[in-house]
């Protein structure tokens, strides 16, 4: 359940990339979990020009990621298939807006039982049921009680987000790297496996065009979702990651040296529940506590790393010593939302051609935004 200290889970990653014959960057946008009152939350981060971000935020969302079945991971996930459709709705009255990718039908990736919990909940009313069919599609993981023989060991099989890949693929430029080395993997890529956690738990390994002038053609990043330390994520990341390794080691003008495996994930998102103090806890909740989450990240490699879902017993980051870090700096800040007016659910222009859709939000939970309180967490000592 949210709280004055702890939303409940929800983050989307943009990633900007060189689009093909265009000067310009373009943008995707990847929605990774989505609790009960982010849809209010998005309207507070936008605050002025909330309308036509909107608009742009869902011209630019390729696709959906539920990690798993637990209520706080994905509540909120029928207020943003319902808020995408009433924009939708005010696009088609507008004719001079380019509707881009809202013409098409939104991936939403996810566990058998969140599929089935939107089908019996919405898909049995006529009001929903018309325009879910035709505005959303799903790629769906095979519910715990199908499979045999307790957890697979092995990735999911997702046609349609491949192909959602496939086809930002084709929109993005060559890099310079592809262009010195020639043909070179796919800078578009997903993989989603198993962890260990309850309600049908995933990861999501996503591959994303690297900045044009890096070393590499592309990067890598890492959601865990909610999970204890798992073997199988980092022997996953270290696959996925394989080919970029190969491709660092073709550079002539950088040698490997010895010990150096190559690029590892750049950025690695991962679940730090409960502080170090609660180890038997995490165990007993398929959690992580947040050293097991940094040595997690040290086995994968992560160049940045980014800690979340700490449970709300914690007003403050929990302890954080050097000795975790394994020498490496660290920036401890937590930057809650961006300075808003004083309503910015409402605070549209009458000119905006969203405004309608935005409106109808009446009913979002929007937590406490009355008494907002910013707040940067010390390290230890400080």
């Amino acid at each position: 359940m949210p709280s004055k200290y702890r939303n409940v889970s929800g983050t989307y990653l943009e990633v900007m990339y060189q689009a093909r014959s265009s000067t310009t960057l373009s943008r995707a946008v990847v929605v990774l979990d989505f609790g009960e009152g982010n849809a209010g939350q998005l309207a507070i981060f936008w605050g002025n020009g909330f309308a036509q971000a909107l608009f742009q935020f869902f011209n630019d969302l390729v696709f959906v990621f539920i990690s798993h079945a637990h209520a706080d991971h994905h509540l909120g996930l029928m207020t943003l298939l319902e808020l995408r459709h009433r924009v939708r709705l005010q696009v088609e009255k507008q004719d001079s807006i380019d509707s881009g990718n809202l013409n098409e039908p939104l991936l939403v990736v996810c566990p058998q039982e969140v599929h089935e919990f939107l089908q019996d909940t919405w898909g049995r009313c006529t009001a929903y049921r018309q325009w879910l069919e035709e505005e959303v599609v799903y790629d769906v993981f095979p519910a715990e009680r199908h499979r045999v023989g307790g957890a697979p060991a092995t990735s999911v099989l997702l046609p349609r987000l491949n192909a959602v890949c496939a086809r930002l693929d084709e929109k993005t430029a060559a890099s310079n790297h592809s262009e010195r080395h020639g043909a070179s993997p796919p800078v578009w890529g997903a993989e989603v496996f198993p962890v260990h956690h309850p309600a049908n738990a995933h990861a999501l390994l996503l591959r994303f065009p690297a900045p044009m002038g890096a070393k590499t053609a592309s990067r890598v990043f890492l959601f865990s979702g909610d999970t204890r330390p798992s073997p199988l994520l980092i022997e996953r990341c270290r696959n996925f990651t394989r080919w970029t390794c190969r491709l660092h080691e073709q550079r002539e003008e950088e040698p490997k040296e010895e010990g150096d495996d190559g690029p590892g994930v750049f950025l690695c998102l991962h679940e730090a529940t409960f502080g170090e103090d609660c180890g038997e806890e995490a165990v007993e909740k398929c959690h992580s506590t947040l050293p097991e989450a940094l040595q997690v990240a040290a086995a994968i490699r992560a160049e940045h790393v980014v800690l979340n879902h700490f449970s709300q017993r914690y007003p403050k980051l929990p302890g954080l010593m050097k000795s975790q870090l394994n020498g490496r700096d660290v920036d401890l800040h937590c930057k809650r939302r961006k300075p808003r007016p004083p309503d910015a659910l409402t605070a549209l222009t009458e000119s905006s051609p969203f405004e309608e859709a935005v409106k109808s939000l009446e009913d979002v939970q929007r937590g406490d935004t009355r008494k907002e309180s910013r707040w940067i967490p010390q390290a230890p000592g400080n």
